[in-house]
């Protein structure tokens, strides 16, 4: 694992550009969506506390 920080001063698709700069070469480079996007992004968000295996969402209508 590693921080914001390090990925922008070592990860040399980030190092040195912008951000629209970095969204644009990554979009670009033609890479799969990865397998368990929908799962990490949500856990990350709730920062890293995943929800226990078989519960259900909290969702609002």
């Amino acid at each position: 694992m590693t921080t914001i920080g390090e990925e922008k001063r070592h990860n040399l698709r980030v190092a040195g550009r912008s951000r629209a700069g970095s969204i644009h070469l990554i979009n670009n480079l033609g890479l799969p969506m990865p397998k368990l996007v929908d799962v990490t992004v949500p856990t990350g968000r709730a920062c890293g506390l995943a929800a226990p295996a078989g519960a259900q969402a909290n969702r609002t209508h």
